[in-house]
């Protein structure tokens, strides 16, 4: 999962052509979470209808096909098609995962600590590409990635009737009642909204954040080191997450989300001012990782004890809103980046930031 959120961005300066704008790389990254929300949608009725094992086996192994994509095709509109099936893919395996981390058994640190591996692929990746490409290629962790999904959709298949799949299962029919049950609430309540919106704004802000990054420090140097930055963002949303995990009881409030916000902000706006080296840039970047680590397991987790309506169904609205962020600021960060160059950008993500500020408030406001 952390893979795919930072594919695009990571490999865009090896497999793209040299002459293709940023809007090229918004395209993919729009394309890759609208089908992000096409899984996200789809994974309740799919499970239902064919089976949890077998929708996970099938969403893997999609995985495998759209990861290993640039290895042989170039060409954007082939880039576009395999970016789509890329995040339906991934939206289906983290509405299953997440529901399982949110079971009240498990308690919030589960997320937590879901959020930190997810957050150790991210950080892994970029470092791999970076190290690998003039050694050998970039190619060579892509179709590394590829292999892994592609083993793991067949382990799953071959393993699929054991333990781990049955409680699943089990799970997701004891907690989700029916439609036509009279318990069966389906709409959040009006202060859960608000944080839906906050997912959207605060995912829209990370995933672009973490794939335009090569291209926003990179623009004065070498574009292939500039792949570092991404690491160095999600080392700071690691280590925040695996802090978190451990003080997770006392973070989960309106407040500590506030806080978070207003840090992430004044940090953009200090990255807004850097000179364009990347050694100059990277304590800004992990310091945004930083303050951004635990502001969406923390939401997810106030929305899903205030939101009025079952667990699974509270997280699949809430990853559906994440990846319509993902989906919706992708373009206009392409298109000020081309216009306005990095310093343009980093205020649009600022302004973000400071959205997500606003957001919290009248959360507050509306829950009082």
């Amino acid at each position: 999962m952390g893979t795919a959120h930072v594919f695009w961005g990571t490999i865009s300066s090896y497999a793209l052509p040299a002459e293709a704008a940023s809007h090229t790389l918004a395209a993919l990254i729009s394309a890759q979470f609208t089908g992000f929300l096409l899984g996200v949608l789809s994974a309740p009725r799919l499970g239902a209808r064919i089976g949890v094992s077998r929708h996970i086996t099938v969403a893997l192994a999609l995985f495998a096909v759209a990861l290993s994509t640039p290895l042989w095709v170039v060409n954007p509109s082939t880039l576009v098609i395999a970016s789509v099936i890329l995040g339906t893919a991934a939206g289906s395996l983290e509405t299953q995962i997440g529901a399982l981390a949110l079971e009240p058994s498990r308690g919030p640190r589960a997320l937590t600590v879901l959020e930190a591996c997810f957050g150790l692929a991210a950080l892994l990746f970029p470092a791999l590409v970076f190290l690998l490409s003039p050694v050998i290629s970039w190619r060579t962790p892509v179709a590394a990635a590829a292999a892994a999904m592609a083993f793991l959709s067949v382990i799953w298949a071959r393993t699929h009737s054991t333990s781990l799949v049955r409680p699943a299962r089990d799970a997701a029919t004891q907690t989700v009642p029916s439609p036509g049950h009279p318990g069966a609430r389906q709409v959040p309540t009006a202060t859960a909204c608000v944080l839906l919106v906050f997912a959207v704004v605060y995912a829209g802000f990370e995933t672009n954040f973490a794939n335009f990054l090569p291209r926003i420090v990179g623009s004065h140097g070498d574009a292939g080191a500039s792949v570092l930055a991404v690491s160095g963002f999600w080392f700071g949303i690691t280590t925040g997450r695996l802090v978190a995990a451990s003080v997770v009881h006392a973070i989960v409030g309106r407040k500590a989300l506030a806080a978070l916000a207003v840090g992430l902000t004044g940090v953009l706006l200090g990255l807004a001012y850097f000179d364009g080296e990347l050694l100059a840039a990277l304590p800004w970047v992990m310091a945004a990782g930083l303050f951004a680590s635990a502001m969406f397991p923390v939401a997810l987790t106030l929305a899903t004890r205030i939101g009025g309506i079952p667990i699974p169904v509270m997280t699949s609205y809430f990853v559906a809103s994440a990846s319509l962020g993902g989906a919706l600021l992708a373009v206009p960060v392409g298109i000020t980046l081309d216009r306005f160059g990095p310093h343009g950008a980093v205020l649009l993500f600022a302004g973000a930031a400071g959205l997500l500020v606003v957001l919290i408030i009248a959360h507050t406001r509306r829950h009082d």
